[in-house]
């Protein structure tokens, strides 16, 4: 597996939370999927484990693409394992996120992005993965605080690696 350690490109306010939320935008306007994502606290341990049906988002393509799928800890290596969130909404705008009963901090956050070999480039999980999105955290679901924003993905980008990782 290749890996590559990606600092954030905007550094806002870091803090604990119990909410946390991507906003999204996608690459595709047809569709908006999430393989895995883990939030990693400053001692290393994944904050969301355990809690992946605490996870909602503006929706789902079908119970078979649920967002707990995108925090369950498995990393499927193409689009018909369904251990990923997908949502078909005909927006290119989107989010998921995942409540923790305790507030937590997180150093850093990953997202699992496999090479699909299965699928050509325009149906592999690049073609429909995020663009840009903004990682907020909250404290009661209403408030939200930004904590680091990317843009600039693109397919190719992608296809660099499986896990990209975001330094807060």
């Amino acid at each position: 597996m290749f890996e590559a350690l990606l600092t954030s490109k905007h550094r806002f306010a870091p803090g604990a939370y119990k909410y946390w939320r991507f906003d999204i935008v996608g690459i595709s306007n047809a569709a908006i999927l999430l393989p895995e994502v883990k939030l990693i606290s400053p001692q290393g341990d994944v904050i969301t484990q355990g809690y992946k049906d605490n996870a909602t988002a503006i929706g789902s393509y079908s119970a078979s693409y649920l967002p707990s799928k995108a925090f369950d800890g498995i990393v499927p290596q193409n689009k018909d394992e369904l251990s990923h969130w997908q949502f078909n909404g005909g927006t290119r705008n989107s989010w998921i996120q995942i409540w923790i009963p305790a507030p937590r901090d997180i150093a850093e956050y990953s997202i699992y992005m496999p090479l699909d070999n299965k699928y050509p480039p325009s149906n592999s999980f690049q073609a429909y993965a995020p663009a840009s999105w903004v990682l907020s955290g909250s404290l009661d679901g209403t408030t939200w605080f930004p904590i680091d924003s990317q843009s600039g993905y693109t397919s190719a980008k992608w296809l660099e690696k499986v896990q990209h990782r975001f330094i807060i």
